[in-house]
């Protein structure tokens, strides 16, 4: 699992850009990633790509935060953000 958080971790990196991709291979990737950590951690083993995979999935995470925060949030401040104007 703690590959599998990794390369989610990386995706959700590659994709934040993508509406909802970005924010489930991010979190998927951060919970695997804690998961893994957790049941290594009891054993005594290595937990490297665990780590690795929970860095990149939080920077994923802060990343989409960020861009929500820049482009939607003033929008909606100003009263000019109409969601039904996308459907």
């Amino acid at each position: 699992m703690g590959i599998a958080s990794f390369v989610l971790g990386l995706l959700g990196l590659f994709f934040f850009c993508v509406p909802c991709l970005g924010w489930i291979l991010s979190l998927l990737g951060f919970i695997f990633g804690i998961v893994d950590a957790v049941k290594k951690g009891k054993r005594g083993e290595s937990r490297g790509f665990a780590v690795a995979g929970i860095v990149l999935s939080t920077i994923a995470i802060v990343i989409n935060i960020i861009i929500i925060g820049v482009s939607v949030l003033p929008a909606i401040a100003a009263g000019t953000y109409d969601i039904m104007s996308y459907y």
